[in-house]
C-alpha cells in the first residue's frame, strides 16, 4: 500500500491493482491517454510558437518591441535611424513571420506563448515540470495474462500492484 501512497504523491495518475480487469484498465487509462493528448497538443502549439519568434531578425524583434510599447512608426523608425517605410516593412514583415494579421492577434499569440511557457518551461526555482504522460499508442491483449506492445510509449505515472 505504501507504494500506491508514494507513486500518487509523486504525481501518479492512477494506480491499478492486479489481476487487472480489462474494463476498469480502461476506464483508468481513457482519461489518462485524453490528458496525454491534450498534453501533446499543448507542446506541439508552444513548439511552434517558440519557433515562429525565433525565426525573427534581430531588426525584427527590434522593431516588435517597439510596435508592444505602443511607440508609433514615425517615432520608432527615429530611434532605429530608418525611414517610416522600413518600419513598416518590418512590421509587415514580423506579422508575416508570426502568422497574425494584425495587433490584436499578435498581442493573443504572445499571451498563449507566456501561458505555455509556464506549463512547460523548466525554471530553477521550480526545478523540473512533474508530467505524467502517455506518449505513442499503446495496444493490449487480455488473454489469460495481459501483455502490453508500445510504440514509443512510456506509462509515467501508473502504477501497477502485484
Amino acid at each position: 500500500m505504501n507504494n500506491v501512497v508514494d507513486a500518487m504523491q509523486s504525481g501518479a495518475a492512477s494506480a491499478i491493482e492486479k489481476p487487472l480487469n480489462r474494463d476498469h484498465l480502461v476506464r483508468t487509462l481513457t482519461p489518462v491517454i485524453q490528458q496525454a493528448a491534450a498534453i501533446r497538443q499543448k507542446e506541439a502549439e508552444h513548439n511552434h510558437l517558440n519557433q515562429l519568434f525565433a525565426n525573427l531578425s534581430q531588426r525584427e524583434q527590434h522593431v516588435l518591441d517597439l510596435v508592444l510599447r505602443g511607440v508609433p512608426n514615425r517615432e520608432s523608425a527615429q530611434q532605429l535611424s530608418v525611414s517610416v517605410r522600413t518600419i513598416e516593412a518590418r512590421r509587415a514583415k514580423v506579422y508575416d513571420k508570426l502568422e497574425c494579421k494584425n495587433l490584436a492577434e499578435l498581442v493573443r499569440k504572445i499571451e498563449r506563448l507566456e501561458q505555455l511557457k509556464q506549463m512547460f518551461d523548466v525554471s530553477p526555482s521550480k526545478g523540473p515540470v512533474q508530467m505524467s504522460a502517455i506518449t505513442g499508442r499503446l495496444s493490449c491483449n487480455f488473454n489469460s495474462s495481459i501483455s502490453c506492445h508500445t510504440s514509443g510509449f512510456s506509462l509515467d505515472g501508473l502504477l501497477v500492484n502485484k
